[in-house]
């Protein structure tokens, strides 16, 4: 899961480096910034279960595998947006920042050692 949080850093840098109009970035921001906020979040969450789940002895394991989680009063809603929050960031973004500096905001996100230089 760590190789592939990294090849999806590296592609979306790339993306984003090839990004050379403010019609491609209207198309890829909002995207980039889901993929970074709620993926990449996913999948370090799933890597962290896994490493938690290793470090449990077997005793542990036993009495995991025998619990029984479903819980019939658990409720799950979804909210439907007319829009999804990363396009009304971007929205408000764009209304103050130039196409440089949307692409360089996006780019930190994944390199924040571009930030220093």
């Amino acid at each position: 899961m760590s190789h592939l949080q990294d090849k999806i850093c590296q592609d979306a840098l790339t993306v984003i480096n090839r990004c050379e109009s403010h019609d491609e970035l209207n198309f890829i921001f909002p995207e980039i910034i889901r993929i970074k906020n709620y993926d990449l979040a996913v999948l370090d969450s799933w890597q962290n279960h896994v490493d938690w789940m290793a470090s449990l002895p077997s005793s542990e394991l036993k009495l995991l595998s025998s619990a029984d989680f479903n819980n019939s009063n658990t409720h799950y809603s979804t909210n439907n947006l007319a829009e999804p929050p990363e396009q009304l960031v971007y929205e408000s973004l764009a209304g103050k920042s130039h196409f440089s500096s949307l692409r360089n905001q996006l780019l930190f996100l994944f390199k924040f050692e571009l930030h220093r230089e």
